[in-house]
């Protein structure tokens, strides 16, 4: 069916079924294809739309069934490892005006979901640590075995 007759059924295990089983081969698709930059926008464009598709539920009075009903996509989207993948082609393709488009729209469509927040902080977190770990041991020569060679310069020879 469509995505609203998969959305509007969401409650019946046959469409989740179906629709976590659309984000496996989305997931799938830019697992292997993690170095084609087109391939990685269009997956993180998809799992932005599908993100998008909890903002067409009525909030009717606003009760428990519709918060639900809100947060099952991203829910399945977070744990179809979509955020990470986007991160991961956000990362290889830093240069790549489609992919960070689409990969920043995802982003901020699955952080309404609390744990797809979390894993952000955490990610931050983590990189932050990282580069504070490498500034302190760095030292200047230390990509350098041995010392005698000292950086080399590239010249081109013309000639």
């Amino acid at each position: 069916g469509s995505a609203g007759s998969i959305y509007n059924n969401s409650n019946s295990n046959g469409d989740s079924t179906t629709l976590a089983a659309m984000i496996r081969v989305i997931g799938l698709v830019m697992s292997i294809h993690v170095a084609d930059a087109p391939i990685q926008a269009y997956g993180c464009d998809a799992f932005g739309r599908l993100a998008a598709l909890d903002d067409f539920v009525d909030d009717d009075d606003n009760d428990d069934s519709s918060l639900a009903k809100k947060k099952w996509i991203r829910e399945l989207l977070f744990e179809g490892n979509a955020l990470r993948l986007g991160l991961q082609a956000m990362r290889v393709h830093p240069n790549h005006v489609g992919v960070q488009d689409r990969a920043i729209v995802l982003l901020l469509r699955l952080c309404s979901y609390e744990p797809a927040f979390d894993f952000l902080r955490q990610e931050k977190e983590m990189e932050e640590e990282s580069d504070e770990e490498e500034e302190e041991d760095y030292e200047y020569g230390d990509e350098y075995e041995d010392d005698s060679i000292g950086p080399v310069l590239q010249t081109s020879s013309t000639g």
